[in-house]
């Protein structure tokens, strides 16, 4: 996906739980970087999550100024503060 730098970006965060448990006290980390790494914005919903269930957690808006090639990694994380899985999803400021 692309967008021109002063644009928003704005990207819906899910919560998928495929399993056929709960994961009571999730949240979902999520960050933007760019290419170098650095990070630009970070944040984080609350998730617990139904056995078999999907639910929109909000949206991540970010505006960049510069042009460049950016990452929105969001990971899942348990209530004990381990790494369930992780998404991201690539974009460029053009």
């Amino acid at each position: 996906d692309r967008w021109h730098p002063g644009e928003q970006m704005r990207c819906g965060v899910w919560a998928v739980n495929d399993e056929w448990y709960g994961i009571p006290g999730a949240q979902i980390r999520w960050a933007i970087t760019d290419s170098h790494g650095s990070i630009m914005k970070q944040g984080e919903f609350p998730a617990a999550m139904e056995a078999d269930s999907s639910r929109k957690l909000g949206d991540v808006d970010w505006t960049a100024e510069a042009a460049g090639r950016y990452e929105l990694r969001a990971q899942v994380i348990n209530a004990a503060g381990k790494p369930l899985s992780e998404n991201l999803f690539e974009f460029e400021i053009q």
